[in-house]
């Protein structure tokens, strides 16, 4: 035979040969596939393959969560220049006490820490609740913070868990207010007030911890609440995510500066911004007096303003609007997180209490520029901010109680409404050519 003829023989039955057992290869492996896709019985080999497969697996899971797991002691945050009020409490000992529990909702000691400790320069509380119960579990920690921030408030009984004791069915804003100031403001220099309040819901997981499932079901149970106001409350809810250019020119400044919320890194690492416009939404009633915001740093911020100079009769109308509101929320079996000594609970310790900030819009050109006007406000324990350069320049400002924590509702109103009269005096003093010499009764404020 020609060896050519011999060579192309032995070289198709090479290939022939190869073909061969790459098809059988590739069709046993379909078949294999086949089997898996149409849930046939594995062989006994198969079985103790994939057996053998999950316990390696296991394994090594097993082998990495072990390398992962470090003690308390090598787990310590460095404090060193740290501003925050967190860091004063915070030692080794309390920290090791606290590393391994976990609130009833999942969260930890280190969540707790990690904004104050991504943002070592802020000073401030520098604790973040994910939850209510964040209080009780995490107490050695919070009970210190709350205590400097709030200017000596101190539980009445010891730090003891009450995580199993019966929460409150419902507490509701409203206190008795007979007493509350009715002396009208004068309306020369006080444009108009404003209160606002924030709740979270018992039960549910705060903004800086809740998934997204979580926090669509708190936005549903709010606007669902808010939707069901009657009479002069009735309202229309917009969510953020579907918010065009056009529906947000038409809202007032408020919401729309509520809308356009800046992503601070204090506030990003507190987890205020996942999933982002998602799961949020902003409600206002006809004459937009009444306002609400939903999942943005709290569960829900809701504010009523007015131009009533008659500050007890505009908190009237506030009460009866939360009042409304809790007992829709009640019929579905949701209260607001309630402490029986902290009173109401958010995410950031430095606003609990009653939560209430009674704010006037006053006109006070003069008495800003004074160099006693830091003390005056400091002795008359009142906050006082500028909506913008513009307005302060004009003399307009935000008069506001300090206090949240340690005082009722009237008190803080009474607080409030005293700061501002006596403030309105001062200004119509300087202005007829006084001195604050004149102002003999004002002579405790002045120290």
């Amino acid at each position: 035979m020609d060896i050519n003829l011999k060579l192309m023989i032995s070289a198709g039955l090479g290939s022939g040969l190869l073909f061969g057992y790459c098809a059988s290869r590739f069709f046993s492996s379909s078949k294999s596939n086949i089997k898996i896709r149409s849930k046939v019985e594995p062989n006994a080999k198969e079985i103790e393959t994939q057996t053998e497969e999950n316990v390696l697996l296991s394994r090594s899971l097993e082998t990495f969560s072990n390398d992962l797991t470090y003690n308390a002691n090598e787990n310590f945050p460095n404090l060193r220049d740290n501003r925050s009020f967190m860091a004063r409490y915070l030692t080794k000992k309390i920290y090791s006490d606290l590393y391994n529990r976990r609130t009833p909702l999942g969260f930890t000691i280190d969540k707790v820490l990690q904004a104050a400790l991504d943002n070592p320069n802020k000073g401030g509380c520098g604790i973040v609740a994910g939850d209510e119960y964040c209080y009780e579990v995490f107490a050695p920690v919070f009970d210190p913070v709350i205590a400097e921030r709030h200017e000596g408030f101190k539980r009445k009984r010891d730090m003891a868990t009450v995580l199993d004791q019966e929460s409150p069915s419902q507490v509701s804003i409203e206190r008795p207010i007979q007493h509350l100031y009715e002396r009208p403001f004068d309306s020369k220099l006080v444009k108009s007030s404003y209160f606002l309040i924030s709740r979270c819901l018992s039960g549910f997981r705060f903004s800086p911890s809740c998934s997204r499932a979580e926090r669509n079901h708190i936005e549903l149970q709010l606007k669902t609440a808010l939707l069901a106001l009657t009479g002069d409350y009735k309202g229309t809810y917009i969510h953020l995510a579907e918010m065009t250019t056009e529906i947000k020119s038409s809202l007032p400044d408020i919401l729309q500066t509520a809308s356009n919320t800046a992503f601070g890194r204090t506030l990003s690492s507190r987890g205020e911004f996942h999933d982002w416009p998602f799961g949020r939404g902003v409600f206002y009633n006809s004459e937009l007096t009444l306002m609400a915001w939903v999942n943005f740093e709290d569960h829900l911020r809701i504010m009523y303003r007015s131009e009533d100079p008659n500050i007890k009769e505009s908190y009237k109308k506030f009460q009866s609007a939360i009042r409304e509101l809790e007992e829709k929320l009640l019929e579905v079996n949701i209260t607001f997180a309630f402490h029986p000594e902290y009173g109401y609970l958010l995410s950031c310790p430095s606003a609990i209490g009653t939560t209430l900030i009674a704010v006037a819009s006053v006109k006070l050109p003069r008495t800003i520029r004074h160099d006693r006007f830091r003390d005056i406000a400091r002795n008359l324990r009142i906050h006082i901010r500028a909506k913008d350069r513009d307005a302060l320049k004009k003399g307009w400002v935000d008069v506001y109680n300090k206090d949240r924590l340690g005082f009722t509702e009237e008190e803080l109103l009474n607080q409030v409404a005293d700061a501002v009269h006596k403030l309105c005096e001062i200004e119509t003093n300087l202005e007829n050519d006084g001195s604050f010499s004149d102002l003999l009764s004002y002579r405790s404020i002045l120290q």
